[in-house]
């Protein structure tokens, strides 16, 4: 299905390298370091590798966009980029360190947000840009472990993860077979690649949307009946992945209607689909971190101790009687002497707080210190 996209990709590559190379020689040859650099071409480049710097990945993102399609912005239509990865080890072990970390690239990716970098090198590719990026992963459980940790899950990345656990397949031998190239399967497949890569702008589902938020609803309405704070820590996100891959399942059959300019049709089915899809992820999401969650939420709380305000002066002034003087402050042990206590008084006095009866009485104007 990918294959036009991943061809159209090795036009771009073909150009890059070419320009290494030309850039190589001129380096290498001091009479042609005087010449007329070749122009550097922007090439749409969307199938990239997991081991992808910071400022490749905003490169190809800047550059990943349909010139000929414009949003309701006005902006040309944003294009995403892929990452197909079949060891989550190989791809950790890519990102080690704050420059090659991509948590926060994939935390905006979840809902296109935009971001970018101000970097005085020539190297850096300066400025805002939104985040697309799709990516496909699949690990061992030990892999998951050093991506997702106790002191980081609650940055929001669980929530935002499709997971499939695969079952266990121990002691079980795979079927020996010949393998055989279905040649009209193949092109079939491909043919839909070229249709999907056809078809651009916005896509209207009322009805889907709707019906997610009707789920989302009644998820919200289950956790507070049930005070489940685990289920309300992770269900606000489903029903976008709900929408997500059940549009791709509507698009799929749909896309010769499409093509030719009609709306998408959502079947009973579709809704029923997207049920599916919403009670997987949100179950697979609480087996595998829900514990995790709870614990770290617990840690939090325990060392979060708020600062309480200050009021020992304004509780002392309420428990007052309406006449007052230092003796009052001293014999009621807010004040350790005379002296302090004067001093308080003529304090409260310059504040407002209280009217000169005679030399050593005072009066309260309000019975509390006034907010």
């Amino acid at each position: 299905i990918m294959s036009p996209m991943v061809a159209a990709d090795k036009v771009g590559r073909e150009w890059e390298r070419q320009y290494k190379e030309e850039m190589k020689k001129r380096a290498a040859s001091g009479s042609r370091t005087k010449g007329e650099a070749p122009t550097q071409q922007h090439p749409v480049i969307r199938y990239v590798p997991s081991s992808i710097s910071n400022a490749m990945l905003y490169r190809r993102l800047t550059d990943a966009v349909d010139d000929k399609v414009f949003g309701p912005d006005g902006q040309a239509m944003h294009l995403h980029c892929y990452t197909l990865e079949p060891e989550l080890a190989t791809a950790l072990r890519a990102q080690q360190g704050s420059w090659a970390g991509k948590n926060d690239i994939e935390l905006k990716s979840f809902h296109n947000e935009f971001a970018g970098v101000d970097f005085a090198n020539d190297q850096s590719v300066n400025g805002v840009v939104q985040i697309n990026w799709n990516q496909v992963v699949s690990g061992t459980q030990e892999a998951m472990s050093r991506k997702i940790k106790p002191s980081t899950v609650l940055d929001g990345l669980v929530t935002r993860l499709a997971l499939y656990v695969m079952p266990s397949n121990d002691f079980r031998m795979i079927e020996r077979r010949k393998a055989v190239r279905d040649e009209k399967r193949d092109a079939y497949l491909r043919s839909i690649g070229l249709k999907l890569d056809q078809l651009s702008g916005e896509i209207r589902v009322p009805k889907l949307v709707d019906y997610c938020y009707k789920y989302e609803e009644d998820l919200t309405n289950e956790a507070r009946i049930e005070n489940d704070y685990c289920l309300d820590y992770f269900r606000k996100r489903i029903p976008v992945i709900m929408m997500r891959y059940t549009i791709v399942k509507i698009v799929l059959r749909e896309i010769d209607k499409m093509l030719e300019g009609n709306d998408p049709v959502v079947r009973e089915d579709d809704l029923q689909f997207a049920k599916l899809i919403g009670d997987w992820c949100l179950n697979a999401q609480i087996h595998m971190f829900g514990e995790m969650v709870m614990q770290a939420q617990a840690r939090e709380r325990e060392s979060f101790v708020p600062r309480k305000r200050h009021s020992k002066v304004r509780e002392m002034y309420a428990s007052l009687p309406e006449m007052v003087s230092t003796n009052t402050l001293v014999d009621a042990g807010y004040c350790n002497d005379v002296n302090s206590a004067s001093t308080t008084l003529r304090r409260w006095l310059s504040d407002g707080l209280l009217l000169k009866v005679d030399n050593h009485w005072y009066k309260k104007k309000y019975k509390e210190i006034p907010m």
